[in-house]
């Protein structure tokens, strides 16, 4: 399981409130590697773009089914795809998600 290993965090926690570089995030939160996970409203004041739910608390709300999802839920396993409220991500039991803009690859096709 990748529950150890994966989580999603943000520059101000729980806010979705300004940038900061991914090394300086991994230093703030122990991790040995740290990337970009979803895109954010502004180059110069950040903010989520998208549904964020970070320890599992919703941190940014805009859901969408039809938005690509990457979640972890409390057991471990991985979600990828749309939830489409914060109703259907405690009913996964979603405890990590961040929203990306669309499929990288689909059914076997790159997009």
């Amino acid at each position: 399981h990748a529950a150890p290993w994966f989580g999603v965090r943000v520059p101000q926690p729980a806010t979705c409130g300004g940038l900061a570089t991914t090394s300086d995030q991994a230093v703030a939160n122990n991790c040995s590697y740290a990337v970009n996970g979803g895109p954010f409203k502004s180059l110069t004041a950040g903010g989520c773009e998208g549904a964020v739910i970070i320890d599992g608390a919703v941190a940014a709300a805009g859901f969408s089914s039809t938005s690509v999802g990457f979640a972890l839920t409390e057991g471990g396993d991985w979600v990828l795809g749309g939830v489409g409220n914060a109703s259907e991500a405690r009913a996964l039991g979603v405890t990590q998600l961040v929203t990306g803009f669309g499929w990288l690859v689909y059914d076997g096709a790159s997009q």
